[in-house]
C-alpha cells in the first residue's frame, strides 16, 4: 500500500515548519497566476504534493536531497495519486535544487510525455 504525504514525512522526518511555509508560498503563486498562465485548476493539487515532499529525504542526505527526494516519491509512490502522476511530481521537486539548464537534460524531464510538460 502507497504512503500518505503525512506518512511519507513522518517515516523521513520531514521538517514540517519549512515544508508548510513552502507549499503556502508556492500555492499562494499558483492561486495567483494559475488564469493568467492558463494553468489547469487539477496541477494545483501535483504541485501542493511537490512543494511537501520537497525536503523529504534532507534527514538521509543533505547535499542530494533534491534528487533523493523525487526517487522516494517514485519507488514508494503516494495514496491518492496516479502512477502518471508521480513522474511529474518528481520533477517539479527537482526544480527546488534551481538548475534549470541542467535538469533539462535529467533522465525524469526526458520521460515526460508532451501531455505532462
Amino acid at each position: 500500500m502507497q504512503p500518505t504525504i503525512a506518512e511519507l514525512c513522518a517515516k523521513y522526518h520531514n521538517e514540517s515548519v519549512h515544508t508548510e511555509h513552502v507549499t503556502a508560498l508556492a500555492l499562494k503563486l499558483f492561486d495567483k497566476t494559475r488564469a493568467r498562465l492558463k494553468i489547469p485548476d487539477g496541477d494545483r493539487v501535483l504541485l501542493e504534493a511537490a512543494a511537501r515532499l520537497h525536503d523529504v529525504a534532507y534527514s538521509i542526505d543533505p547535499l542530494h536531497h533534491v534528487e533523493v527526494s523525487a526517487q522516494i516519491i517514485l519507488q514508494e509512490g503516494i495514496k491518492g495519486y496516479r502512477e502518471t502522476q508521480l513522474p511529474l511530481i518528481a520533477a517539479i521537486m527537482l526544480l527546488h535544487g534551481g538548475k534549470l539548464v541542467e535538469l533539462l537534460h535529467h533522465p525524469l524531464f526526458e520521460e515526460l510525455t508532451d501531455a505532462q510538460n
